[in-house]
């Protein structure tokens, strides 16, 4: 029997396990073995973009643009100061509001409210009145406007005016203006000149029917209602 050869074959058993577990461990530690192990891709990151909000930039649709002065079926607000006189012995003045809107292209309607102080003969008396106007501006440019106006109001007063005459008039107007837009929103300056009548037409007979007839002059604001 040939014990050495018998031997060297069980030592050759023996010795393979520890040898093969050496050469698993210096794969593992080797580069070659470390490069070979998948590399998990980063995901690529973006930049964030703020989204554009209202506090960033003017919003023009949130404003509320004022309508084109004279465009039909547009409405605005007045309130001035007008002062009438006769060049004699009487001046009278008046402050008004009133409400107005276009009926065509440059043709206004408006009703007018407006308090009164009448500084006459015999005593000085206040009173209450209310019209109905019409104005057309036959010139319109960009800014501005010139119109011719008339209309018709009725008057109570604390007493009789003019002197002599009855509590209860009428007041017919003529007269000529122009208006100038001052800001981007649509306020107007409104200033003109009319013709001032006070009468009663008569309705407690002719003698009771003292008439005023007077130049007026009245500056007022115009806004976009």
């Amino acid at each position: 029997m040939n014990h050495p050869a018998s031997l060297v074959a069980v030592l050759a058993l023996l010795a393979a396990p520890a040898l093969a577990e050496e050469s698993t461990s210096t794969l593992t530690r080797t580069p070659a073995a470390i490069s070979l192990q998948p590399t998990e891709k980063q995901p690529e990151t973006k930049a964030e973009t703020k989204p554009a909000t209202t506090s960033d930039a003017t919003d023009a649709t949130s404003l509320k643009l004022a309508p084109a002065y004279g465009t039909e079926g547009s409405e605005w607000l007045w309130a001035g100061y007008g002062i009438a006189d006769n060049f004699e012995d009487s001046v009278d003045q008046y402050i008004y509001f009133a409400w107005s809107t276009f009926l065509a292209q440059d043709v206004e309607v408006a009703l007018e409210a407006g308090g009164w102080y009448f500084n006459q003969p015999g005593d000085n008396e206040g009173g209450l009145s209310g019209s109905i106007l019409f104005r057309w501006h036959f010139i319109h440019h960009e800014t501005w406007t010139v119109y011719a106006m008339g209309g018709i109001g009725v008057l109570g007063a604390t007493g009789e005016v003019p002197d002599g005459g009855t509590s209860f008039d009428l007041l017919p107007r003529l007269g000529v203006g122009v208006t100038k837009q001052l800001t981007d929103e649509g306020l107007r300056l409104d200033v003109g000149l009319r013709w001032h009548h006070i009468s009663n037409a008569r309705i407690a007979g002719d003698d009771d029917n003292p008439s005023r007839d007077s130049a007026m002059l009245y500056v007022g604001l115009i806004f976009p209602f």
